[in-house]
């Protein structure tokens, strides 16, 4: 009957079981490799689920090291989608098996993940504490030296003083290139957004034009939509800062990285583009499309900072500098509109 060839079934199953160790391995990798598929390609949700699917099966083989790879790509993901906590908890949890079965350079991929989550946040003290045990990690013999550049790039982050930022920019720049040379296009970008908001703060706008029409970051860009809405969101910087440049006017390139960026998935460009608009329509006169925009961004902010469930770290991510600062132009223009 239907009953017994049920059990059969599954007492066959059970006997082959480790027979089928190697193709559950395989399966697992596919997954894991349609999840980097898709990672690149943005669909980041199909990203997270072929992880976690992969996850499972590495869990219940006991593979520890696949386990923590999936853990960190999704990290990646949730960082770079503003869910905070989730990406915390995954870095957290790949970083600590990296470390117990002694994977120190994967460790250290996920540990700047990590510090790029807090970095992110605004959560500095906690930052500059992981800084501290980053970089006893990089002084082990087998360690390479890219996570000792990692960490310098981490470090020049917490740098605000203009002579500070000048003097480590050359540097920059070396570490940029060395993601460019290494195919890291995420770290790449990172760095030369890094780079482009440096220039712009030291009015190095010259410098900062060339950076932006590289033919480098130009061809990246057109691979993925998130870096070329963040390009233009730059451009505006640029146009916003240098009154005597010849770039359009800056709502254009606001308005031109929003109609790229606002089908795609939440993330911090989200309400930077959207809180340029409001102060653009703002100087224009225009306060009915300003209006519109205010609750856009304050609803977006929100949105991100719910999903923070630590109750000190949701305080800590609207005390940060530009948030705060987005804050309080938004309560002043509410009073003026």
């Amino acid at each position: 009957d239907v009953n017994s060839k049920e059990v059969k079934d599954t007492g066959n199953k059970s006997l082959n079981l480790n027979k089928s160790i190697g193709n559950l391995d395989q399966e697992a990798r596919l997954l894991a490799n349609f999840g980097v598929f898709n990672f690149y390609k943005s669909n980041f949700d199909k990203s997270i689920e072929f992880y976690q699917r992969a996850y499972s099966i590495f869990s219940s083989l006991g593979n520890k090291a696949g386990q923590a790879t999936m853990q960190n790509n999704m990290g990646d993901i949730y960082f770079l989608t503003c869910e905070y906590q989730k990406a915390i908890t995954s870095l957290l949890e790949s970083k600590q098996i990296f470390e117990s079965i002694q994977n120190y350079n994967e460790c250290l991929e996920s540990f700047f993940l990590l510090c790029k989550t807090y970095y992110s946040i605004g959560d500095y003290i906690v930052y500059e504490r992981l800084l501290n045990d980053f970089e006893k990690l990089t002084f082990i013999e087998s360690v390479s030296e890219k996570h000792k550049m990692n960490l310098e790039l981490l470090k020049i982050l917490l740098l605000h003083d203009d002579n500070e930022l000048r003097k480590h920019l050359d540097r920059m720049i070396e570490i940029r290139s060395e993601y460019f040379k290494n195919e890291e296009k995420y770290n790449y970008f990172y760095s030369t957004s890094v780079i482009v908001k440096t220039l712009i703060q030291l009015n190095e706008f010259n410098k900062a034009l060339s950076e932006l029409g590289s033919e480098e970051l130009t061809t990246i860009c057109k691979e993925n939509y998130y870096f070329e809405g963040e390009k233009l969101y730059m451009l505006g910087l640029l146009s916003t800062a240098d009154s005597e440049n010849e770039l359009k006017p800056a709502i254009e390139y606001y308005l031109s990285a929003y109609e790229i960026i606002k089908d795609l998935d939440i993330t911090e460009l989200t309400w930077e583009v959207l809180f340029m608009l409001t102060v653009s329509y703002v100087e224009r006169g225009n306060f009915t499309r300003a209006k519109e925009y205010i609750v856009y961004v304050k609803s977006i902010l929100e949105y991100i900072q719910d999903k923070i469930t630590d109750e000190r770290l949701k305080m800590v991510y609207f005390d940060q500098p530009e948030r705060r600062t987005a804050i309080e132009t938004f309560n002043k223009l509410t009073e003026q509109i």
